[in-house]
């Protein structure tokens, strides 16, 4: 009778162990999930690429505006990469849904001199500094959708 009742006990902390976690993450977008399509509209591939184009320009001045190495700097340089794996992905036939996700794979990747613009340095750079976990890449997620959705 005690190892049926230490049982139920158990599993029944693991059920509100479980819910609890389940509520408390509501509204927030699990890390498999960073990498899925956006489902929101987005505006016409050639849009999207001036658009893109549009939002590398202030990104661009804040790594002459920074430090190598500073936060300002390496935020701008992820995201950097960000847009131009997405634009590339986009300039190459994919959706803009598509593009999205490959300027969050480009902003975990290391930095690259971006083919369009084989002048521009891009600079190594840390990811796990920008912050902790993938809610940078949440945010970065974010943007984008943003940038692009209609």
């Amino acid at each position: 009778m005690k190892k049926i009742f230490t049982l139920k006990a158990g599993l029944l902390s693991l059920l509100l162990v479980g819910f609890g976690i389940i509520g408390s993450s509501s509204g927030l977008m699990a890390q498999g999930d960073v990498y899925a399509l956006p489902t929101e509209t987005f505006v016409a591939p050639s849009v999207a690429i001036q658009r893109l184009d549009a939002g590398l320009a202030p990104l661009k001045h804040t790594l002459t505006q920074n430090p190598e190495g500073s936060s300002a700097y390496k935020t701008a340089s992820t995201k950097i990469n960000a847009y131009y794996y997405a634009k590339d992905a986009i300039e190459n036939g994919k959706s803009v849904a598509e593009g999205i996700v490959a300027g969050l794979y480009g902003a975990t990747a290391a930095p690259v001199v971006p083919p369009s613009n084989p002048t521009f340095a891009a600079t190594s750079q840390q990811n796990s500094t920008l912050s902790s976990g993938n809610g940078w890449l949440l945010q970065i997620r974010q943007e984008l959708i943003n940038l692009l959705k209609i």
